[in-house]
């Protein structure tokens, strides 16, 4: 969330940034109870935590260092046009 200074939408936010582990906290912190199955996608390996704790990791469209993560864990890689 984008914070408000006045009138004026300052580039700051409010709270954690979503990349890393902070995406994982907030997902977590969202959910009341682990779902059956998680499918997730990125493109970055700044989701690492987030792909390493769904059961299905998509590395999509993925940056090279995502791509060799991806590629040594033996995840689905996806390239779309």
């Amino acid at each position: 969330e984008n914070v408000w200074e006045g009138d004026v939408l300052s580039n700051r936010i409010r709270g954690e940034n979503c990349y890393d582990m902070g995406k994982l906290r907030m997902i977590l912190a969202r959910l009341n109870r682990r779902p059956d199955e998680v499918i997730f996608s990125s493109d970055h390996v700044s989701d690492l935590p987030v792909l390493d704790w769904a059961d299905v990791p998509i590395a999509a469209n993925p940056s090279e260092a995502l791509r060799t993560v991806a590629t040594l864990r033996g995840w689905r890689v996806v390239d779309w046009a």
